[in-house]
């Protein structure tokens, strides 16, 4: 099986220009979902439909492996499809939505398909903060309120390093993780305007009992903004979908909950739930939540 694939996917590379106009590619993904390895040689920059909670939503690829994957796999079997999944049914019930690491804001859209949620999407790098601008002007009835800044341990100003050329795929207050996942490259510094969470949740009027939730994608820096966040954990209770990729992240990211948080990991390969109090190598990303709503109950397995 596996020699199969590797030979559909080289006579797919040597006849890949044929299948890469715009209108060839949305009248194929009707039929076929094609492997990213294959896809990617495509290029595809139009717009990607897809739907959550019976809505349509819009946003444009720029040929990265999300983009693509929800192009031919749908928003929730694509790349981080179980995750995505979990960020949607918390957003069925919560009030506000925090995006930190928006990225083209592709979390951020999908709490968007629910009326009575404010959403708040957190990206301090320019060229990709106007990717997420884009994907918002997209989607013109979005409750989606961008903000060029970072989330930390302090307001003010703190330094970003992010690669000089190519594609940004590492962006850390965290300089030396930037330079580990970097391979290489040379980065740059970038001063951006800085806040804590608990500052933001105060300068947004949130009161205790609202139902928050927080996605946090930073490359390393989520320590940071969890020392931001004694409040948030502690007085508002807001849930969070963190990523953390090793133990030592998951360790360090731990330490800032207290015994009444549950942990979860995400599986995507099975796409369940699982109750943990350690780092698994089944899982990127961790919920951190005091009770787990009804809509993501029937997620949880083993």
């Amino acid at each position: 099986m596996k020699l199969f694939r590797t030979v559909a996917e080289v006579i797919f590379i040597l006849i890949h220009p044929i299948f890469k106009p715009e209108w060839v590619q949305l009248f194929l993904r009707r039929f076929i979902a094609l492997p990213y390895s294959m896809v990617k040689f495509l290029d595809y920059q139009g717009v990607v439909p897809f739907v959550v909670n019976g809505k349509e939503l819009f946003m444009r690829s720029y040929n990265t492996p999300i983009e693509i994957t929800v192009f031919w796999r749908g928003i929730f079997n694509g790349r981080e499809g179980m995750e995505l999944s979990v960020w949607s049914d918390l957003s069925k019930s919560a009030t506000t939505a925090i995006d930190i690491g928006a990225n083209n804001g592709i979390y951020a859209l999908v709490s968007s398909a629910y009326p009575n949620i404010k959403i708040h999407a957190f990206e301090p790098v320019p060229n990709v903060f106007d990717m997420l601008l884009e994907n918002r002007f997209l989607n013109p009835t979005s409750n989606i309120m961008p903000h060029q800044m970072v989330v930390s341990n302090q307001n003010g100003t703190q330094t970003l390093y992010v690669p000089k050329v190519g594609w940004v795929d590492v962006a850390s207050l965290d300089k030396e993780f930037a330079s580990r996942y970097t391979e290489g490259r040379e980065l740059v510094q970038i001063q951006c305007r800085a806040i804590t969470l608990d500052t933001f949740l105060t300068q947004e009027a949130v009161t205790v009992g609202e139902r928050v939730i927080c996605k946090i994608d930073v490359e390393g820096a989520e320590p940071l903004i969890l020392a931001g966040a004694k409040e948030a954990i502690e007085k508002y209770n807001v849930a969070f979908l963190i990523e953390a990729l090793d133990t030592s992240a998951f360790d360090e990211i731990k330490k800032f909950f207290p015994s009444d948080y549950q942990i979860y990991g995400v599986d995507s390969k099975y796409k369940k739930l699982f109750k943990t109090q350690v780092s698994s190598d089944r899982a990127n990303n961790y919920l951190f939540i005091k009770q787990l709503p009804t809509e993501l109950v029937g997620h949880v397995g083993e």
